[in-house]
């Protein structure tokens, strides 16, 4: 009888946390179209228009929206994730195109701060793959975006290379990402993929990132 009771009870749970996953996605859709609009705008304010004051205004509002879409994202990454429509099915796909669209999601970021950005190591895989490729390309424009936030000047770099798994032969991919910047205090190695844990030191505190995208691409 309590299996009965509990199992009706989760037929009336389930439609309702669908219900509110779904409205829950709307309304971060509705919030992050505008707000690009806004960083768009001020990105394309020119600097030396203004006063030193107004520039530092300008500056901060840009800052402050930008770090707002980082919540808003991880957001609406962490609802498609629980709601298993963040790209679970399995396809093929080409490595060289996925190291190139991962590249082009943060091209415009890193024109913005004349960093580098390239390809390093193997630079072409023969092999087409089967994979969450969805996924995969989220994971690496993170750990991209994350280098490119953190590093002020030099390369960044993504690389890919290609080992066999004995006895079986299957190929094991391993992708890493590099940059310029300060890299992460050894303390915080072992929490920086936990949500709003930043690995920010002095160096790095100008960026006051949000602790969120690492989350994401752990998730």
């Amino acid at each position: 009888a309590v299996n009965g009771e509990l199992t009706a009870a989760k037929h009336e749970v389930d439609p309702l946390s669908q219900s509110k996953s779904h409205y829950f996605r709307h309304i971060s859709h509705e919030m992050r179209t505008p707000l690009n609009g806004i960083i768009s705008a001020l990105t394309l304010l020119k600097d030396d228009q203004y006063d030193s004051r107004t520039r530092e205004l300008l500056r901060l509002a840009n800052h402050s929206a930008s770090r707002l879409l980082e919540v808003i994202n991880y957001t609406l990454e962490s609802a498609a994730l629980e709601a298993g429509e963040a790209g679970d099915e399995s396809e093929i796909f080409n490595l060289n195109s996925l190291i190139d669209e991962s590249l082009a999601l943060i091209q415009a970021r890193a024109l913005q701060k004349d960093i580098d950005l390239r390809r390093a190591g193997q630079q072409y895989f023969d092999t087409q793959y089967s994979g969450r490729v969805k996924l995969l390309r989220q994971v690496l424009a993170n750990l991209l975006g994350n280098a490119i936030k953190f590093t002020q000047e030099g390369v960044v770099a993504i690389s890919a290379r290609t080992t066999k798994s004995e006895p079986s032969g299957i190929d094991i991919v391993s992708f890493s990402v590099a940059d310029e910047g300060p890299g992460i205090p050894e303390e915080y190695l072992d929490r920086v993929f936990e949500p709003f844990t930043t690995g920010v030191t002095q160096q790095t505190q100008a960026e006051q990132g949000t602790g969120l995208g690492l989350s994401i691409v752990k998730r």
